[in-house]
């Protein structure tokens, strides 16, 4: 079962645009960002997770 959250983009900073500074004080402007689509948030899914996931080799011992 996975749940959903909201997350800020890392693509674009959660500005919503691809801007770039060329060197410059200026930035470019690039567009909309194609994976929030200029929300500046982007959906995630997450799922839970439990002692064998963090441990893997603690669960073996603890079957011996």
């Amino acid at each position: 079962m996975s749940d959903i959250r909201l997350v800020l983009c890392e693509t674009c900073g959660s500005e919503g645009r691809i801007l770039t500074c060329n060197g410059g004080p200026d930035e470019v402007d690039h567009g909309e960002c194609p994976i929030c689509h200029g929300t500046g948030e982007e959906l995630i899914a997450v799922e839970p997770i439990d002692m064998e996931d963090l441990f893997p080799c603690s669960a073996q011992i603890a079957r011996i």
